[in-house]
């Protein structure tokens, strides 16, 4: 299966002849409708985001975002804030709603001249900008973080601390049959 498009809205799927296609996926293949839906927030997997915008007025901070990924062949993380929250529509039916929700964000540089990482404390540049071309992330790849100021290097300058979700146990059900679990 191969995804082939002959110019917008001309996405089509070409398939061999007796390979199943899910209706999701054939829905992806059509380019999303023209209709965007901007949210300030939401939540993930019980985790809490907002945009940028929202936690310059709160006292609590949710914007701050890691995605871990590739650069000249190694495993990096890149760090930002939300800057817009994006919701695409896919030729949704009223059995299916298919939506992608994504994160707009413009990633802080991870060169060594703009990152100083020891045993315990990542120190981050948030003034110097990378992958400028590449602003969204699917909400499913990021993870939460926090900026704390930093002391030693200056306003430009935040700690990263990762969060950690609390009150989440993987705890084994049993069933009332003899001999039978569930995880």
């Amino acid at each position: 299966m191969r995804l082939v498009s002959d110019g917008p809205r001309k996405t089509s799927v070409l398939v061999n002849h007796n390979q199943h296609v899910p209706h999701d996926l054939e829905a992806l293949a059509g380019q999303p409708l023209l209709r965007v839906k901007a949210y300030s927030g939401c939540i993930i997997k019980d985790v809490r985001y907002q945009t940028i915008e929202v936690d310059k007025i709160r006292k609590t901070q949710n914007s701050g975002v890691v995605v871990s990924s590739v650069h000249d062949r190694r495993q990096v993380d890149f760090y930002d804030v939300i800057k817009d929250i994006i919701e695409l529509q896919y030729n949704s039916t009223p059995e299916a709603n298919r939506t992608v929700v994504s994160f707009r964000c413009d990633w802080f540089d991870m060169n060594e001249k703009n990152m100083v990482a020891d045993a315990f404390f990542k120190n981050i540049n948030t003034t110097k900008l990378w992958y400028k071309d590449q602003h969204y992330v699917l909400t499913q790849q990021v993870r939460k973080v926090f900026y704390l100021p930093c002391t030693l290097k200056g306003r430009e300058w935040k700690v990263v601390q990762h969060f950690e979700q609390r009150n989440l146990y993987n705890v084994r059900q049993q069933n009332d049959e003899p001999g039978s679990t569930e995880s």
